[in-house]
């Protein structure tokens, strides 16, 4: 599911439908977001995750990396520091 199209309207979308889009479930989402911080660190609103599209596509860089790459999650970690370092 295209990451672009959930954004017709709203800025944002909450953890249920970040999971849905993602293909990542609710719980992983959570410790990613504690152990990718400030990597990937939603805005929160009344205590709830509001994802971003560049929260969303940090998600499904870091699912790439673990997934696919091989990474473990410290190793996520650090790729993505030096990608981070690299664009700002």
């Amino acid at each position: 599911m295209a990451v672009a199209n959930h954004f017709k309207k709203p800025l944002w979308v909450d953890l249920d439908t970040a999971a849905e889009i993602t293909s990542v479930n609710v719980g992983t989402l959570l410790e990613w977001q504690r152990f990718f911080y400030p990597f990937l660190a939603p805005a929160q609103e009344k205590g709830e995750a509001r994802y971003t599209k560049a929260d969303l596509e940090t998600v499904q860089q870091i699912k790439r990396l673990i997934h696919h790459g091989g990474l473990r999650r410290e190793g996520a970690k650090r790729a993505l520091a030096w990608n981070f370092k690299r664009v700002a």
